[in-house]
């Protein structure tokens, strides 16, 4: 993968990319009856896999419906589906502090400025740009009509639909992008995946990527009195495709009763969302979750939402939803644009928030009191350098720190504001503290507030009973191990060092066998043994890759810091 294209995963909170599948239309393809629809799928010619593309999971949230929960399907078409083409839902564009990211970055990288990348001297990266906005070549339409699936079934486990009484494993992946940009298929191809589940003999399993709406689309702010609209409707999205899967996957050889999600970045804290809601009441319909990089923006409180709304309703020059559905989709889109373009720095504005309903409040509190889906299992990881993708390189003073974490933690007290940038994160750098300089110490911040924090969270809600791993592979940043877990076969990784073979094994092998088993370790690997993650225990014990090591040592989220984060900025 290049840099470039690395970067414009990057864009809209770092996770866009467009992939092109080895695929042939066969007329021979098998074809799957739902009911409401008909679909053929579509052959990987490498892979040997069935891939049945844009399958409606919804109405088209569209006019009336627009701003609420979705509702399943309810338009029959009988028509054979053969390869529709692609629809996503719109994408927030650029914010304006993304215009720093790329030359602060090639400027860490490319030392001698490298000490936060590991002290690694990469002068060859020392020209590398970012891109202004998304990716046009290639990207699918953007349609408010977008909420589809991928099914991608090994032919092995398709074949055997009706035959076998059970079914093979279920990864449903929920895409990262910051809640404003992404689509179901903008991670990676799972082809590498589903040849490693089905190594060595194993069963195999069936794999889901679905999209969800985004932005001011999915995460509409409102009043708090506004019963009719879901601020949180891009997170029903994934829960009604969830319980899709739960109706219809058996149809393609999958157990509706062993269904794993998987997410990063926004997509992981889309999943600590869906373990806290409801405060932990009724029941959830997925049994697993693996979650990478679990970043959630702190402290974002109702009342940040209600600012928001009537910032919403001035550019909308309207005092109500009810107005604003009347709009077309493009002046809808010019709204959402304009807000995700001024967010604070490492924000998009847009996203999942305190609604007193699916999501009673902070996921971390939740966690911290009990309130949340038990019976579950999970495995939860991070990278080593999250915060330096989140890091305003202009923090040069205390001032500039202070002003930073506002506009990080928007609703915080100015109490715990103060506490995080005197006790927290005190502004000495004479080595005393895990930072020397102003740099440093926000990007020590914005990685613990954002991912660590709340991975160390669900790590100790489930009592210690998990397992994890950090990428630490130059230079560890947010997303990047996005390219291993998606691996097919390169050489060279973004940064063009050679993509670490072992580390390679490992986070596939660990992957595949969570979603098949409930333990990530593997017994060997093509017959030989491979590092086991150990369990996560009393003493945050994690798996580190990094470069040629792979070590165990204590998790670098479990500090006194990740304890105020948890609950200290949610205190009057």
């Amino acid at each position: 993968m290049s840099f470039k294209s690395f970067m414009c995963k990057l864009v809209l909170a770092f996770n866009i990319n467009v992939v092109v599948y080895a695929t042939t239309i066969n007329s021979s393809a098998p074809i799957v009856d739902l009911g409401y629809a008909v679909h053929k799928a579509v052959v990987n010619t490498t892979g040997a896999y069935y891939n049945f593309s844009n399958i409606r999971y919804a109405e088209p949230p569209v006019g009336q419906f627009r701003f609420r929960a979705a509702i399943p399907p309810t338009t029959i078409n009988r028509t054979v589906q053969e390869a529709p083409p692609d629809q996503i839902c719109y994408q927030g564009g650029a914010s304006a502090w993304q215009a720093l990211t790329g030359p602060f970055l090639a400027s860490i990288i490319a030392g001698p400025n490298a000490s936060l990348a590991g002290g690694i001297d990469h002068s060859a990266a020392a020209n590398i740009s970012i891109p202004a906005g998304i990716p046009t070549t290639g990207t699918p339409i953007q349609s408010e009509d977008c909420l589809f699936l991928d099914v991608m079934a090994p032919e092995v486990i398709f074949n055997a639909a009706n035959t076998s009484a059970k079914g093979a494993p279920v990864m449903l992946m929920i895409h990262g992008g910051g809640f404003t940009g992404g689509w179901k298929d903008g991670v990676g191809n799972p082809a590498g995946l589903l040849a490693e589940g089905m190594r060595d003999g194993r069963t195999g399993f069936v794999y889901v990527q679905i999209n969800y709406r985004l932005g001011f689309f999915g995460f509409p702010p409102k009043s708090i009195n506004d019963k009719d609209t879901q601020s949180n409707a891009g997170l029903l999205d994934q829960r009604l495709a969830i319980t899709w899967v739960q109706n219809y996957i058996h149809l393609f050889g999958g157990n509706p009763n062993d269904i794993t999600l998987m997410g990063e970045s926004a997509g992981a804290s889309s999943i600590m969302a869906h373990i806290t809601s409801y405060g932990g009441n009724g029941t959830v319909p997925f049994q697993q979750a693996l979650m990478q990089s679990p970043a959630w923006r702190p402290a974002s409180t109702a009342a940040f939402y209600q600012d928001l709304y009537q910032e919403v309703l001035q550019l909308a020059n309207a005092t109500s939803y009810a107005q604003i559905r009347t709009m077309n989709s493009s002046q809808l889109e010019d709204i959402n644009n304009a807000i995700v373009a001024v967010a604070p720095y490492a924000s998009f504005s847009f996203g999942t928030n305190i609604d007193g309903d699916y999501i009673p409040d902070a996921p971390t509190v939740l966690l911290a009191q009990g309130k949340f889906h038990k019976n579950l299992t999970i495995m939860v990881t991070h990278n080593s350098n999250e915060g330096l993708l989140f890091t305003d390189p202009t923090v040069n003073s205390q001032s500039a720190f202070i002003a930073n974490l506002h506009g990080l933690a928007i609703g915080a007290s100015n109490a715990s504001i103060n506490h995080l940038a005197t006790v927290t994160y005190p502004p000495v750098f004479d080595g005393s503290q895990p930072y020397t300089t102003e740099t440093e110490r926000t990007s020590i911040a914005m990685r613990e507030g954002i991912v660590e924090c709340n991975a160390f969270a669900l790590n100790k809600a489930f009592n210690n009973n998990t397992r994890a791993y950090t990428f630490g592979e130059f230079p560890g940043l947010h997303a990047q191990d996005l390219e291993y877990i998606f691996w097919n076969g390169d050489s060279v990784g973004t940064f063009g060092d050679p993509i670490n073979s072992t580390a390679v094994k490992i986070i596939q092998s660990a992957t595949v066998q969570f979603v098949l088993t409930g333990n990530p370790n593997v017994p060997d690997y093509m017959g030989a043994a491979l590092p086991e993650l150990p369990l996560y225990g009393e003493g945050a014990e994690i798996l580190f890759l990094n470069g040629t090591t792979v070590q165990d040592g204590r998790d670098s989220a479990a500090n006194q810091r990740c304890d105020y984060w948890e609950t200290g900025l949610y205190e009057d």
